[in-house]
């Protein structure tokens, strides 16, 4: 997705996959994550296994969560840190700052999955849980599970996660596909995505609606530990209501911008 890799090249490991099922599940901005050869992991010696551990902290002018501004339309902070095992499970941390949610004005989202190879293709499977600490009724998990394959110099993927009816919210299906190219002889990659979102999560100010797609298109420069970003992105939520008037200014389409750092 955000790699350019031939069939003789190792395949992206769970860290970077892992990071992958979050960007295009709406967790972090697709366009703006750093490749995995320019994350740094400090591998820990627990006994014959090795753990991985990697981190991110990136600066958004917007964060965006399936083409929804969580921040009405503001600057947010997003620092993210993951362990990954030798066998493919994997734990992680993600947060940001957001406007107020029923009291809370911090997300911290923690992810436990499986990531490796099923019949040649790049899998992942999980569980996560985004939590709203001093929110009143926030709190929500999901599972995910993602397919990856690269074709020809593109490396492609598609999702599904679902969320089962709980006592916050109706239950939610969001299911995306995403395809990412590097530019040769550049640190330049092209990063594209469109999902389609049903359910309780679907927040139409009109409520004319409970779905919708939402799409970026992205390009993202890759130096080093640093990665630098810029994506236009936007759903198909109705800009006006019944009467004329301006409604859904959060999922308006708008252009994001993302300086990542990784650790």
């Amino acid at each position: 997705m955000n790699t350019c890799r031939d069939s003789s090249a190792p395949r992206p490991g769970p860290t970077r996959l892992a990071a992958l099922v979050f960007a295009a599940a709406g967790l972090v901005n697709p366009a703006v994550l750093p490749a995995q050869s320019d994350q740094t992991e400090q591998a820990l010696d627990t006994g014959g296994s090795r753990v991985e551990v990697s981190g991110t902290v990136s600066l958004v002018s917007d964060y965006r969560f399936r083409g929804i501004s969580q921040t009405d339309i503001a600057p947010a902070i997003q620092p993210s840190l993951q362990l990954d095992t030798e066998s493919g499970v994997f734990v992680g941390f993600w947060g940001s700052n957001v406007s107020d949610l029923n009291g809370a004005t911090t997300e911290i989202d923690l992810s436990a999955g499986w990531a490796g190879m099923v019949g040649g293709l790049d899998a992942s499977f999980g569980v996560l849980g985004y939590l709203y600490p001093g929110g009143d009724g926030t709190d929500v998990v999901e599972v995910f599970g993602t397919l990856g394959m690269p074709i020809g110099p593109v490396s492609a993927s598609i999702g599904l996660n679902w969320a089962p009816e709980q006592a916050n919210s109706g239950a939610s299906r969001y299911a995306y596909a995403a395809l990412s190219a590097a530019i040769p002889g550049t640190p330049l990659s092209l990063n594209g995505s469109l999902g389609h979102e049903r359910g309780g999560f679907v927040l139409d100010e009109a409520g004319a609606t409970t779905s919708k797609w939402d799409w970026m298109l992205g390009l993202t420069c890759n130096l080093s530990a640093l990665s630098l970003g810029v994506a236009y992105l936007g759903t198909d939520l109705p800009s006006r209501d019944p009467l004329g008037g301006r409604i859904n200014r959060a999922g308006r389409d708008t252009v994001v911008l993302t300086l990542s750092a990784a650790f």
